[in-house]
């Protein structure tokens, strides 16, 4: 015995060096784009240039119109508490999300 730490080689430390990973290999029946993929809360979509005086009701109207939106996160810089500039806006299917995209795409 040569005391702990000191595996045989056979046996397997961890589950990722047996060479078992977890894979994604179908998509949601929804989505038509192959870089698609639904996440556990929905599709999210990372909004960029947002003003930094936009108000959150706003920026919530603006893609309500496409859609529920379940979540919205617009991050806010903690010097000044302006909008960084970004926004994260998740919906739960991905034909509401892609309209968005469509809809709001370089507005």
């Amino acid at each position: 015995s040569k005391g702990r730490g000191h595996a045989k080689q056979n046996d397997i430390v961890h589950p990722t060096k047996s060479g078992n990973f977890d894979s994604l290999n179908t998509l949601d029946d929804e989505s038509t784009d192959a870089n698609v993929q639904k996440s556990v809360e929905g599709y999210v979509l990372f909004v960029t240039g947002v003003h930094e005086e936009a108000k959150d009701d706003d920026i919530y109207e603006k893609f309500s119109d496409y859609g529920h939106v379940k979540q919205f996160n617009v991050p806010l810089d903690r010097k000044t508490g302006f909008v960084k500039g970004y926004a994260l806006i998740e919906f739960a299917t991905f034909k509401e999300a892609q309209a968005a995209l469509n809809g709001c795409d370089q507005t």
